[in-house]
């Protein structure tokens, strides 16, 4: 099982994507807006959280 994690430009956390044997499990994404707070939370599994 693999863990991945993506960051944006100021290193804040904008995705994550579990892999076993290279295929995908789960993936969760994150958003941000001007002032840095967190405005969207996109889950493969759970749907989006706003």
């Amino acid at each position: 099982m693999t863990r991945s994690f993506s960051y944006d430009r100021l290193g804040r956390l904008t995705g994550q994507q579990v892999l076993e044997n290279d295929l995908p499990l789960f993936s969760s994404g994150f958003v941000y807006d001007r002032a840095g707070n967190l405005t969207l939370r996109e889950d493969s599994l759970w749907g989006d959280d706003r």
